[in-house]
């Protein structure tokens, strides 16, 4: 046992050596005299500033620093401030000697050697909204000074200190305003309506987005606001687009509202709920701040369904169902559809030309298409939970126009819920035939069908769909 405790021994006696064993090795390998040691700290600014929800500090001022006291081995004490030079983006002050410039020689060539760091201690709670009180550490360079060393051997010495932190929301949006351009009202079509940023668009127009937070021109927790400007021009794709953008520049971070309103406005003004939501990073929360704007609606609007016309190989003119804004379907006599072109399958456009723009809009585009010939479902034989498809067989030239079919099976009539669709290869849809398995008993199914061509249009491809078949019903055994 005595063998075991000597080796023991000499084992701690080594850890120890190394553990203390100054940074420097020395030239004529004595022991360095210990300068003056750092005993403790004073911190000079007597609050700081924080974030809301976070342990981050806000960054030091010019003023920041801190007094460090020492004692020689004669105990006579002394005094050293370090003072901020250089802000961080974490929750870290750098701070230098301020017996030293910071672009002195030796600091650039050792620069953590001069350089005292203050940092939050690990586990502070939160901060809060106002007075805080937090633990900061502080780590204290000092120079030890003796034979062989140059008087460069550097070492540290770790205090806490206790400080006052003063916490804020950092950018946290409170307040929203429209501010228009003279003479500028957003404007909407009478009834139904799908409101977004879109209607507020125009010269001159802008949002302001007030703010909660640290402004920045002062050490002082403050509203301030920022304004979104309405700008068009080019973004970082060389894309032209349009919007409220800080500055009124481009490329600037824009404002967007939240998802539109669907409204049904009455003709004349009215004010409308908007909100707009934005997230903080330094609190990883979204802030949604609700607003009002006065919206007048007495645009008169119009639309047309979107007729998918059968192949014939010669050029097709569209006829439309055209409506108004209550959704009223507009006399044909009142408005001209421009000559069509357009033979080949594919989706085409033709302006609408409305008589009276005091009740409609000049023009509107109608958007038609021509796909493969449609199906022509001819019966539906019920068997026990499935269903027997037949349709009229397509020849071999109308076959050319068509790579599948999809059949579609509901319980409800309007194709709403519970759909279920079967594909049907180009070989079935020769036999004129397709058996539909799977299906619940004694049910009530809505059959119908379209089959389609697989195209590439404008450098585009995409499957161009026939019309929808008329629509037949069976109920299963």
């Amino acid at each position: 046992m005595n063998i075991k405790r000597k080796l023991f021994a000499i084992l701690l006696s080594a850890a120890m050596l190394f553990t203390f064993m100054p940074f420097a090795v020395f030239a004529d390998e004595s022991a360095p005299d210990a300068g003056p040691m750092p005993i403790s700290v004073e911190w000079s600014t007597t609050i700081l500033h924080g974030y809301v929800g976070t342990t981050r500090l806000q960054e030091y001022s010019d003023q920041s620093s801190f007094t460090v006291r020492y004692r020689d081995d004669s105990g006579v004490e002394s005094t050293k401030v370090f003072k901020y030079i250089d802000p961080d983006d974490t929750d870290a002050g750098i701070f230098i000697d301020d017996s030293l410039d910071a672009t002195d020689a030796s600091v650039m060539e050792d620069p953590l050697a001069y350089i005292g760091v203050f940092h939050m201690e690990e586990e502070q709670a939160p901060f809060k909204l106002g007075n805080n009180t937090a633990k900061l550490s502080v780590e204290v360079p000092y120079i030890a000074s003796g034979a062989g060393t140059n008087n460069v051997v550097i070492n540290r010495v770790a205090f806490t200190v206790d400080v006052d932190v003063f916490c804020f929301y950092d950018n946290k949006p409170i307040k929203v305003e429209f501010v228009p351009a003279a003479g500028f009202t957003p404007t909407c079509r009478i009834g139904g309506d799908y409101l977004t940023e879109e209607i507020f668009y125009g010269e001159g127009n802008k949002f302001v987005v007030t703010y909660e937070g640290y402004s920045g021109t002062g050490d002082v927790y403050d509203t301030y606001p920022w304004e979104y400007i309405y700008a068009k021009g080019k973004n970082y794709d060389g894309e032209t687009v349009e919007g409220f953008f800080r500055k009124g520049k481009v490329n600037e971070s824009q404002f967007t509202l939240d998802e539109g309103r669907d409204v049904n406005l009455g003709k004349g003004t009215h004010e409308v709920d908007f909100s707009y939501s934005e997230y903080v990073s330094e609190l990883d929360e979204v802030f949604t701040v609700p607003f009002k704007v006065k919206v007048k609606a007495d645009k008169f609007d119009a639309y047309t369904n979107y007729p998918v016309y059968s192949y014939t190989g010669k050029v097709i003119q569209p006829k439309f169902k055209v409506y108004d804004s209550e959704n009223n379907i507009i006399p044909a006599k009142e408005y001209t559809v421009s000559k069509a072109k357009a033979k080949k399958l594919g989706w085409y456009t033709v302006t609408i030309k409305f008589k009276d723009t005091s009740k409609y809009p000049a023009s509107i585009t109608g958007y038609y298409g021509i796909g493969p010939k449609k199906p022509v479902l001819t019966k539906v034989n019920a068997g026990k939970k499935k269903l027997l498809v037949k349709w009229k067989r397509y020849k071999t030239s109308e076959l050319k126009k068509i790579d599948g079919m999809v059949i579609q099976l509901s319980t409800d009539k309007h194709f709403l819920n519970g759909v279920k669709t079967v594909k049907v290869s180009k070989k079935e849809i020769k036999k004129g035939k397709k058996l539909v398995k799977g299906l619940k008993k004694g049910k009530k199914y809505y059959v119908r069908a379209y089959v389609y061509k697989s195209i590439k249009q404008d450098g585009v491809k995409f499957k161009m769909e026939s019309a929808e078949s008329k629509v037949l019903s069976k109920k299963t055994k």
